[in-house]
């Protein structure tokens, strides 16, 4: 009932019976430690099965813990110490950043939605949690432009954050079903086909899913020199990868900045902390700063071209010139691929030659079909999301919640060259 915030059921033995058998079998002397209290109730689930805490985005001291899994009992005095300490202090005092509850998408509160994919983790709970584990409820929520494309060539896609991304392709004729095993996944051998396409050829990637906000209004070069430990002020078209940290120097963020114009930024981030990323800025927009910010994700379609034949197979649709004397790696540039004009920014997140393409969503079909023909007489191979996990692990690439923390410092995690110490006006958590 809705006005029941937490209710009792009553007991049930023929239920319990079998776990218990189970758990007197491990432990024997539980058979005579007797029962001093048989819980029943009903209990609350979230879509990915991690509890939520923490201040709610856009609302200022509001604070939840809830949504425990089962887990309650287990979680309860430590994550009600961390939420003290974080009304307390105004900012986590540890990391907590995969159960913030700034971590979920607005369509991710559908009633649907959460009816459907929280009875899947539900029956998840207590089975084996297989790596790379694909949900099954709630999918094709949300498509990247090129999803047909990637489909005809045998990609097995995965759910990152509502989005269908392609973890791998299948050979010509192969299923394209994960097979969860003890042993060698079967898609193993094709990531490796993949990443070695990356070392010696080229690969094209989907990033689409990648966030992408844009910050804007006369004082967002000021706000964001502030905000960012690296110096964002730098020409238009330059791309500046940097950081956002808390007050205690603790990374809040890891992101790549393009300056699109004296007044416009975009700020590229990962898909699975981009909600969070938004919150961070939103957060520190007060009203002393004349800046809003707006979430341009949906707007471009991101094709990722990476290896040594990159240069190569982009000089064969674009006429601009790609030369390292006038195409500088971290710049951006617009250039023409085909009957479209898109962002070319020349980086890499698997760590070999390479330009993430920033297409008009509208536009993007068309560009793909242009580099994808013009690629085939060089090797052009498409990719998916472990071979970009692999080879970004290869290249010791950082990746947020899993190398970097609230609590890690850009010194502890060797990127003290991403920071500009001298720049003035400083920067949030210099002085820790």
């Amino acid at each position: 009932p809705k006005e029941t915030a937490f209710i009792e059921l009553p007991e049930d033995w023929e239920h319990f019976e079998l776990p218990m058998t189970k758990a007197i079998e491990i432990v024997p002397d539980l058979a005579n430690a007797g029962i001093a209290k048989f819980l029943n109730g009903p209990e609350s689930f979230t879509p990915d099965l991690l509890f939520m805490i923490g201040e709610v985005p856009g609302l200022k001291n509001l604070y939840v813990s809830t949504g425990y899994n089962s887990e309650g009992i287990e979680f309860g005095a430590g994550a009600g110490r961390a939420l003290a300490e974080w009304i307390i202090a105004g900012e986590p005092q540890m990391d907590i950043s995969f159960v913030d509850v700034a971590r979920f998408h607005p369509f991710q509160v559908n009633k649907r939605y959460l009816h459907d994919r929280t009875a899947e983790v539900l029956g998840l709970h207590y089975k084996m949690h297989w790596p790379a584990y694909q949900p099954e409820t709630c999918r094709g929520v949300r498509k990247s432009a090129l999803h047909d494309r990637w489909a005809r060539l045998g990609a097995s896609f995965g759910e990152g954050m509502g989005w269908e991304r392609p973890m791998w392709f299948a050979g010509e004729g192969e299923p394209t079903k994960n097979i969860y095993s003890y042993d060698e996944p079967n898609w193993f051998k094709y990531v490796s086909q993949e990443c070695k396409a990356a070392r010696n050829d080229a690969i094209l990637l989907d990033q689409s899913s990648f966030g992408k906000h844009l910050v804007q209004g006369r004082d967002a070069c000021r706000f964001l020199q502030w905000l960012c430990a690296g110096n964002v002020d730098v020409p238009v078209g330059k791309l500046v990868y940097t950081h956002m940290l808390n007050e205690k120097a603790g990374i809040e963020t890891d992101i790549t900045v393009n300056r699109l114009s004296q007044t416009e930024f975009l700020i590229i981030s990962s898909a699975t902390v981009h909600p969070r990323d938004k919150a961070w800025i939103s957060k520190h927009i007060t009203g002393e700063w004349n800046v809003t910010v707006t979430d341009m994700t949906s707007g471009y379609a991101v094709l990722s071209l990476q290896g040594p034949r990159s240069r190569e197979i982009l000089s064969q649709v674009t006429d601009t010139d790609l030369a390292n004397s006038a195409f500088p790696f971290a710049t951006s540039q617009e250039i023409d691929i085909g009957y479209a004009r898109v962002i070319a920014n020349r980086l890499t997140y698997v760590g070999e030659l390479g330009w993430e393409l920033h297409i008009p969503t509208e536009m993007a079909q068309h560009v793909f079909d242009v580099v994808w023909e013009a690629g085939q007489a060089y090797g052009l191979k498409a990719a998916g999301y472990h071979a970009l996990e692999h080879l970004r692990s290869e290249r010791a690439y950082r990746e947020y919640q899993l190398d970097l923390t609230p609590v890690d410092t850009l010194l502890e995690a060797g990127l003290g060259f991403t920071v500009d110490w001298n720049k003035e006006g400083g920067f949030i958590g210099k002085d820790a």
